[in-house]
């Protein structure tokens, strides 16, 4: 039976509170697991947040639910696990090259973690000490994240896509004694690193060997795996124990370094308390357990990737499959058809490939073939939409609908999954709805680095789901609305043992983000409605402020413009102190070997604009074709009509000659759009846009471009 059948009764959520007069909210009922000394801090400096690594916060314990959870440290969950279910399978993964599966046991997991934690203490790693890894998803990154905890550190992540510069100042910002890579050209990286930093005193890799000749240029600090592993060998265990029980749950574990928007990142301080908590929380709620299987592939440098992969799997024995280096460059669904994961999570643009790989394989088919397929995705969505939306029993012919979609599912290896989940940015109603017709509902997952991952999710049975709403809070939360406008919009905050302990080293900006009260600001607008469900309408910081004094959120825009125009990629609105909106457009193209766009359209868009009259089957050619003008223009005709206001209406646009992209500068690890870049790259044409004298109209790109035709609204 699929997962969105099994009905069962609405869980409670956290509470919600709209409102902007803090001095009336209850106190959060806090238990400390320190003695806290009589003090009356205005700010919530040592109660909520501290920016030191060193010191121990008290433990916000509820006086019931999930919130009154005891409070453990990551040691303890991981020792229990392995008493529990010693033998059974933690990780697997391949070697590189290898098709063969291996297989770590909880108990191998446990010792090579205490391994590694003993090299840090041979090598002289002091208590507090920061160290790096950077990376693709392997066992060695896990071993020593667990292994920089173990011997009472502070690792972080790093994301493997960053550049020498961003890298550097990690490693400065956290004086990590060691950095641990995947590949020699990870270690490439480093050689202006060493100069400026004497406190980096090895660098381990752990994919590959690492030549005799380079380990002695560097004086034998870059290190492989297996002989930096050997180093610990006469570490006692009371040694590593002991660093072990120092550890209580209210102190640091973990930086997460944010991707930075504007400026470097902030680092990000978690606890024991906020990663047990939150990974027990998350994975109760979607039912986890030691039969489930999740494959690893996004980012472990980020926090949603951690949760799932790193701290779910330690309380419900979760197996974890590693993708592939390369999963992102196509290879990841022959590790879901190998692995056949129970829960599925992806960000937007992984779903948006995988549907377009299935839209082309559908393409493809014809005839009566072409027919039933069309008629399962037609009652399956109908049944999905009745049963999420409607607690009402599917439509007809919905069984023999099921049997027929799942061999879709199964040849994209997720005809087991249970649960399906979407997180780091909006993903399109299309898609979503797309998916449906499979009979796969994809649920929305909100948070942050700031509050180690979920704060508000959905989930995919009736009452727990709304289309376009991100879900409700999280049990044992609370979320305001602070400072609501009259129709309670305002920005989200919450509080509980999910936020995290401070900015790293930054006091100012940890007092924007946590107030006294010990509820984080994430600068998101949004609203609550009447069912307790939560939308997002934009953030604060990327408000537009129009010549004539509206507030416009851009995000919301641009999704809608998505919406409408299929073949659009990426987008941003234009408009903060000009007379009108316009927009910046990227299409779809197809990926090259290093999943970087190319200038060939995807089939779909060549096959929309054919069957309108354009022979174009470039980016370079649409960009200059009547046939897209017309198809924008009528896009953009229908997202205005949704405009909630003539001043939220886009009066020019223009199409880009390529994609945003992170190589480019555009977009963060994550995916977040750097709008202050892309203004500054694309500043002429902007400009241009804003030049004429004429009545505001929608161009697709350089008048001279095309002879002076443009299309016109």
């Amino acid at each position: 039976m699929p997962h969105f059948l099994m009905k069962g009764d609405n869980a409670p959520t956290g509470r919600v509170v709209v409102g902007s007069d803090l001095r009336h909210l209850p106190k959060t009922s806090v238990s400390l697991s320190i003695h806290q000394a009589e003090k009356n801090v205005s700010d919530g400096e040592g109660l909520y947040w501290t920016c030191d690594s060193t010191r121990e916060l008290p433990i916000r314990l509820a006086s019931e639910g999930y919130g009154a959870a005891k409070p453990r440290t990551l040691m303890e969950c991981f020792s229990e696990r392995v008493v529990s279910h010693p033998d059974l399978k933690a990780l697997a993964y391949k070697k590189p090259g290898s098709s063969q599966w291996l297989a770590y046991s909880w108990q191998e997991y446990w010792d090579a973690c205490c391994g590694f934690a003993k090299s840090l203490i041979a090598i002289g790693f002091a208590p507090r000490q920061c160290l790096s890894i950077m990376g693709w998803n392997a066992p060695p990154w896990l071993i020593a994240h667990f292994g920089g905890i173990f011997a009472d550190g502070v690792p972080t992540g790093i994301y493997a896509t960053n550049g020498p510069d961003a890298t550097k100042y990690i490693i400065q910002h956290t004086q990590s004694a060691v950095a641990v890579v995947d590949t020699l050209e990870q270690v490439d990286k480093f050689n202006e690193v060493w100069k400026e930093c004497p406190f980096l005193k090895y660098v381990v890799v752990y994919l590959e060997d690492v030549p005799a000749e380079v380990s002695r240029k560097s004086s034998d600090r870059i290190i492989s795996w297996d002989a930096f592993m050997k180093l610990g060998g006469n570490v006692h265990d009371d040694e590593l124990f002991f660093r072990m029980g120092k550890q209580t749950p209210g102190h640091c574990c973990s930086l997460i370094y944010t991707s930075g928007t504007t400026s470097f990142p902030k680092g990000v301080m978690v606890s024991h308390d906020n990663c047990v908590w939150t990974g027990y929380s998350g994975g109760a709620f979607l039912g986890l357990g030691p039969n489930d299987r999740i494959v690893s592939f996004l980012p472990l440098s980020h926090i949603a990737a951690q949760i799932i992969d790193i701290y779910g799997p330690l309380h419900f024995g979760t197996a974890v499959f590693f993708a592939n280096p390369d999963a992102l460059k196509g290879t990841l669904v022959d590790t879901l058809r190998e692995a056949r994961p129970t829960m599925f999570f992806a960000v937007p643009r992984v779903w948006e490939k995988i549907e377009e790989k299935m839209k082309a394989v559908g393409a493809a088919t014809t005839g009566v073939k072409k027919a039933v397929a069309e008629w399962a995705k037609g009652v399956t969505r109908r049944s999905v939409k009745r049963v999420l939306l409607g607690g009402r029993d599917t439509a007809m012919g919905f069984t023999a609908a099921n049997v027929l979609l799942g061999k879709a599912r199964e040849a994209i290896g997720l005809d087991q999954c249970k649960v399906f989940y979407n997180g780091a940015a909006p993903i399109r109603i299309s898609t979503v709805e797309y998916f449906m017709s499979l009979g796969m509902p994809i649920c929305d997952a909100y948070g942050m680095s700031e509050c180690t991952g979920p704060e508000v999710y959905a989930e995919p049975r009736h009452g727990a789901y709304k289309l376009g709403s991100i879900g409700r809070p999280m049990q044992g939360t609370e979320l305001m609305i602070a400072n609501p406008d009259g129709k309670g919009h305002g920005e989200i905050c919450w509080r509980g043992r999910n936020v995290f302990m401070g900015y790293f080293k930054n006091p100012e900006a940890t007092r924007s983000t946590v107030d006294a009260n010990g509820f984080l600001h994430s600068g998101d607008l949004g609203y609550v409605d009447e069912d307790g469900f939560v939308f997002i309408t934009g953030r604060i910081k990327e408000l537009i402020i129009t010549a004539g004094g509206e507030n416009i959120p851009p995000v919301l825009i641009e999704n809608v413009v998505k919406e409408e125009l299929p073949f659009v990629s990426n987008c941003q609105l234009i408009g903060d102190q000009r007379r009108f909106l316009s927009i910046l457009l990227c299409l779809r193209s197809e990926p090259d070997a290093e999943a970087q766009p190319t200038d060939t359209l995807p089939a779909d868009t060549v096959q929309l604009l054919k069957k309108n009259g354009s022979k174009a089957t470039t980016v370079s050619d649409a960009r200059s074709c009547p046939v897209l003008h017309r198809l924008i223009a009528e896009g953009i005709q229908r997202a205005n009509a949704r405009a909630i206001s003539r001043a939220q209406q886009i009066q020019k646009w223009r199409v880009l000659p390529t994609d945003f992209t992170q190589a480019g500068g555009e977009l963060t690890p994550t995916m977040k759009l750097k709008r202050g870049v892309t203004a500054e790259k694309y500043c002429a044409l902007v400009e241009e846009m804003y030049s004429t004298e004429e009545d505001a109209h929608p161009g697709g790109i350089l008048a001279s471009d095309v002879g002076g035709a443009q299309a016109k609204l």
